[in-house]
């Protein structure tokens, strides 16, 4: 079978072997886009998961499937986003007062820290 010189692919045409960077970056991102939603989703399912085990094990008593659900919750909420606001909670404080969590001074260099 003889290859012919190009091939349709779905998103772009490939000549000659060569892919434009654009679809490898798009492939990239879209890649890494599915795989944080498997991994939201798969967060979701062990805190869900974490709940139910404690609720088995504590024989269902109220205290155990709250302190569960908190811990649970306190665990999605940091997988989906809470430690940005962490995050931009102590870059302020450290900006505001120009010292960092331990009182030492912090000098940002551009372009190092977002």
């Amino acid at each position: 079978m003889i290859m012919h010189e190009f091939m349709l692919t779905a998103h772009t045409m490939v000549v000659a072997g060569v892919v434009p960077a654009a679809t490898v970056i798009e492939a990239a991102t879209n890649l890494i886009g599915d795989i944080i939603a498997f991994l939201g989703k798969g967060a979701a399912g062990v805190a869900l998961g974490f709940v139910i085990w404690r609720a088995l094990k504590g024989k269902f008593q109220i205290g155990a499937i709250v302190s569960a659900g908190l811990a649970g919750g306190l665990f999605l909420w940091f997988v989906f986003g809470g430690y940005e606001w962490i995050q931009t909670l102590f870059k302020n404080q450290a900006n505001d007062s120009g010292l960092n969590a331990l009182g030492a001074m912090v000098h940002f260099i551009p372009g190092l820290i977002s």
